[in-house]
């Protein structure tokens, strides 16, 4: 039941990084259906990135797991709770014993179960027309502008500025006019 906890909070855990990555690149999504992307694709890139990220996860994981077993193979003494131990069936120096085939159990879990919960991301990515897409990133609302007409605007209205709140400068004309 310890483990089943455990991989539910996981489970919890990967959704929540997967649809908040999803949501963050939706603007992206969204172009990429603009542009012709089938929304099976869509499904497969996201899936492929939840994957490559477990697998650099177990790898970490293992690794560190791993050393801090080497670091405590002279035993974790737990002396200073001798009364608690003794009450429990414990011994008093505990040693760490890493199993190969627990190792490769929890590593697959891990990885099948990672890919399970990111489907939901996937599709939910998938299901957003380029429209929603747009208009649901970054700034919330779709605006579409030409980027020299807001540099020109934005000139125009220094040079005003300056003009008028410093009476030193004099725009003899204004850009883009």
């Amino acid at each position: 039941i310890w483990y089943l906890g455990i991989f539910i909070a996981m489970g919890f855990g990967i959704v929540n990084t997967t649809l908040m990555a999803v949501f963050e690149r939706m603007r992206e999504f969204g172009l990429l259906k603009a542009l012709g992307m089938k929304p099976w694709w869509i499904i497969r890139d996201v899936i492929t990135e939840s994957f490559l990220l477990l697998i650099v996860g177990t790898f970490l994981g293992n690794v560190l797991g791993f050393l801090t077993s080497h670091a405590l193979s002279g035993g974790i003494d737990l002396t200073f709770m001798a009364a608690g131990a003794e009450f429990f069936g414990m011994p008093r120096v505990i040693y760490p014993v890493i199993a190969t085939s627990d190792v490769a159990l929890a590593n697959a879990v891990v990885i099948i179960l990672g890919l399970l919960v990111s489907v939901y991301p996937a599709v939910r990515a998938a299901r957003f027309t380029p429209v929603e897409a747009l208009a649901r990133s970054g700034i919330g609302r779709l605006t579409l502008v030409d980027g020299d007409t807001i540099s020109i605007s934005n000139m125009n209205r220094q040079l005003h500025t300056l003009d008028s709140t410093q009476g030193q400068i004099t725009a003899g004309h204004t850009f883009g006019e």
